[in-house]
């Protein structure tokens, strides 16, 4: 089975964990927290916890972790 192309979606194909890290990279940490204010993101954040967060919170379609490296 092959993967349908999504080109309107400027998200297809970027993992969760390079999504993150450009949010930080642009934004900060902190400035991510205020616009965003979840405790991943506030209280000692770094990118693994923020990603163990988002895999968990409902409402999130389910990720197949072994395709992201």
């Amino acid at each position: 089975m092959t993967t349908p192309t999504q080109p309107r979606n400027p998200l297809h194909g970027l993992t969760l964990e390079a999504i993150v890290t450009a949010l930080v990279a642009y934004y900060g940490w902190k400035k991510l927290g205020q616009r965003i204010p979840v405790r991943c993101f506030t209280s000692d954040p770094s990118v693994s916890s923020s990603l163990k967060f988002l895999r968990k919170t409902p409402g999130n379609p389910p990720i197949n972790h072994h395709s992201e490296k």
